[in-house]
């Protein structure tokens, strides 16, 4: 069965790490070229070396090219990076100079690209358990606070630390105060955009980009400014000015790739064609956002993606998730989806995913647990993070802690439901909060409560199962599975429905939550009327 598990949609929002990751990431570099009389030479220069080097790829054309790479700051470029490497591979100790320049490049790599994917399991389940450790660095900011009181970027830093731990008040306070002292900065512009993303105020988040004064010349923070207009479905005003930069050629391909991917995104719409150039466009030197959105694109419109050196993209987890999960390979895909995670701790969307794999493919509900703590923990008042931690609480019969999270969820659940304009939204919520119940319900020995909750959330889910068949498969699926957990024998009518129910052929998990049922009616022994 062919499953996708990339969300329909993808913007290239803007990423937000601390300052160190962003800056060593290059992300805040300057822009453009090197100098526009010389451009044309430069580029000349190092693809001349380029093509004596695929001509004949010995250590005298590779030594030529990595170093008129270096010199032109061009030493992420695919052919120096393969130069470098060839030269590693050569004994050549009586070249000094040519192996420590070859080591520089290689070296300048993302440090977990030469970890040859051997993270296990155990690892992933440390690095969620350190990540939320943010309490030393706010304590080191604070100290520098002291002394630097009116460095935005330090506030920046602590804004990020406390939206980790889910302390949202201080973390809308500390980007306050960053953007009054340095709102024209693009680190701190594009941090304040993410932020006001992940609270859902997307006119803020606008308003930010637009008041800095460099959305008409900065590309990366035209690249947030038109994926924020595409998300709030409004045209940017700077399209236009925004191909004018991507065809430019005074910028570097690195500072054009988010905004060569926006512009692609936003030209899927109109034109296939237009969009493929821009998408291959931002490929000539992506980082892992723009990538990632490329591997999305890569669905809808041909982009050629085998000559990108995957290697040389830092914090590429999101598309290395998802190529590892459309490949079958869920444990590798955890892995990343861990990395990405950690990367960015504050995502709900990793979070959920992992979760997701971890439970339904690996069986594992010990991480899925990590992984859903990290997605509460920074986003306390979500629904749907806490279901589904309280549900996979309820799996391991931890059924006091999976109470405390249903009493969150009931509590925020219904604050939106006194809306009438979330009712629909949050409709499927209340059928899976209301099936958690009974599951909990179930593992306590409540049997009679447990099947009451499970009957309820059925009939609920059954009024939206023209639009939503799965969650109304699911609850009876789980509502099965804990009937036959709680007999002592097999129960016949469990079997017979397990057989007979049509389910939707988009949702694989729902195919190996049937297996489960049927897994647990097999190992009770059949009853004496047999």
């Amino acid at each position: 069965m062919n499953v996708s598990y990339r969300p329909k949609e993808r913007r290239v929002i803007p990423n937000w790490r601390y300052f160190a990751q962003t800056s060593s990431i290059g992300e805040l570099d300057d822009c453009l070229v090197a100098s526009e009389e010389s451009t044309d030479e430069e580029e000349y220069a190092i693809d001349g070396y380029v093509t004596r080097w695929l001509d004949r790829k010995n250590l005298f054309n590779a030594g030529d090219l990595i170093s008129a790479a270096v010199s032109n700051s061009r030493k992420y470029h695919p052919q120096s990076i393969e130069a470098a490497r060839f030269v590693l591979s050569h004994e050549c100790q009586d070249n000094i100079a040519l192996h420590n320049t070859a080591k520089f490049v290689v070296d300048s790599l993302r440090e977990e690209s030469v970890q040859k994917m051997e993270t296990r399991l155990n690892d992933a389940l440390n690095q969620l358990d350190t990540i939320q450790n943010v309490a030393a660095r706010i304590r080191t900011n604070r100290a520098l606070l002291r002394d630097y009181p009116y460095n935005p970027i330090l506030y920046v830093d602590m804004a990020r630390s406390y939206l980790t731990i889910g302390r949202l008040d201080k973390s809308l306070k500390m980007m306050r105060i960053a953007l009054s002292l340095g709102k024209e900065n693009r680190y701190i512009a594009r941090a304040a955009a993410r932020l006001y993303i992940h609270i859902g105020d997307l006119e803020r988040a606008h308003y930010v980009l637009r008041q800095t004064g460099a959305v008409r010349y900065d590309p990366w923070i035209l690249a947030s400014e038109i994926s924020i207009c595409m998300l709030m479905d409004k045209n940017s005003s700077h399209v236009k000015r925004g191909l004018e930069l991507v065809c430019s050629r005074n910028f570097t391909p690195f500072s054009i790739t988010e905004l060569s991917s926006s512009l692609g995104t936003l030209e899927m719409q109109y034109s296939r064609k237009k969009s493929r150039d821009l998408f291959q466009l931002s490929l000539a030197d992506p980082n892992e956002n723009s990538l990632a959105q490329a591997d999305w694109a890569s669905r809808y419109i041909p982009i050629r993606l085998s000559h990108v050196d995957r290697e040389s993209v830092r914090f590429d987890y999101e598309a290395q998730a998802y190529t590892a999960l459309e490949q079958g390979d869920f444990q590798t895909a955890v892995t990343r989806i861990v990395d990405w995670v950690c990367d960015m701790p504050f995502s709900r969307k990793p979070v959920l995913l992992g979760a997701h794999i971890a439970y339904t493919y690996l069986n594992d509900y010990v991480l899925s647990e990590k992984l859903l703590r990290v997605g509460v923990k920074a986003n306390p008042q979500d629904c749907v993070l806490l279901n589904d931690l309280a549900y996979v609480l309820a799996r391991q019969n931890k059924t006091a802690d999976a109470i405390d999270y249903m009493e969150k969820l009931e509590a925020q659940l219904k604050r939106r439901l006194a809306n009438q304009d979330l009712r629909d939204e949050y409709s499927s919520i209340e059928v899976c909060m209301t099936a958690t119940q009974g599951l909990i319900a179930f593992r306590q020995g409540n049997h009679l409560s447990g099947k009451e909750k499970y009957e309820e959330a059925i009939r609920m889910a059954e009024k939206n199962k023209s639009k939503d068949k799965s969650t109304y498969c699911r609850a009876i699926l789980n509502y099965n599975r804990e009937r036959q957990i709680a007999s002592p024998y097999r129960l016949k009518d469990v079997k017979d429905l397990m057989m007979s129910m049509e389910l939707p052929s988009d949702d694989h998990s729902l195919e190996i939550l049937r297996q489960e049922v049927l897994n647990v009616y097999e190992s009770k022994p059949s009853s004496l009327d047999e």
